[in-house]
């Protein structure tokens, strides 16, 4: 029975030695679209602050928080003049961008490599939550910007067969996450993610039919660890 319980005993410890939790922040760029077919990429900034925590050498988790831009950029009739006369005109483009408060949660598996450095890939989820945006419509050299409306189901109307705005967008975004990280001298971390969202972000832009934009995102990272 003692050396029951004091193998127990040595394992914990050894399982709490090997435990190990850092704090970190990480800054870069994105590069989204909303996959409604004839978009382009939109670039914009993304920082975070996260934690993550090793129950071993090689597996942990992280949960992670910051602030993202997302969007979309769209092309039509280029080379079009537009005619301000008729008093509404189709823009020759369009883009969109989104501000979010962004919340990926995913687990880790590290391979420790030569000169104290480390291959990190990573798989999870992540919850995003849009609280602003601009939606810009070029006409030759003129830009109008207008601020994102939001989709409310509470005041859904019908309007010529069309359930609410085709340019109105969803406050919540759900979707996967999973990317690969190269940690440097255990405190510098380079990184690369793909967010593959899996709910409407909105119903369409104005520019193309009324279909389902879903968050397409690559997001290239700096980060550095605190321990």
């Amino acid at each position: 029975m003692r050396r029951f319980f004091s193998c127990l005993l040595l394992s914990a410890l050894c399982a709490s030695a090997s435990a190990q939790l850092n704090f970190g922040i990480n800054s870069g760029v994105n590069m989204s679209r909303l996959e409604l077919g004839a978009d382009a990429p939109k670039v914009g900034y993304a920082g975070h602050f996260f934690v993550e925590y090793f129950g071993s050498k090689k597996i942990g988790v992280s949960l992670g928080a910051g602030y993202s831009q997302r969007g979309s950029a769209f092309i039509q009739n280029c080379g079009i003049e537009p005619d301000f006369t008729t008093g509404y005109t189709i823009p020759n483009a369009e883009s969109v961008r989104t501000h979010n408060l962004h919340i990926p949660v995913t687990a880790m598996y590290r391979f420790d490599l030569k000169n104290n450095m480390s291959l990190i890939p990573h798989i999870g989820a992540y919850f995003s939550y849009v609280f602003g945006g601009q939606i810009y419509h070029y006409y030759g050299n003129r830009r109008c910007k207008f601020d994102i409306p939001f989709y409310d189901v509470d005041q859904t109307e019908e309007v010529n067969g069309l359930i609410a705005s085709p340019e109105e967008f969803y406050k919540k975004d759900l979707g996967l996450t999973f990317g690969l990280s190269m940690q440097m001298n255990k405190r510098i971390r380079v990184g690369i993610d793909y967010d593959l969202g899996l709910s409407a972000a909105t119903e369409g832009m104005s520019l193309r039919s009324a279909q389902v934009g879903r968050n397409r995102n690559v997001f290239v990272s700096l980060g550095y660890l605190f321990k």
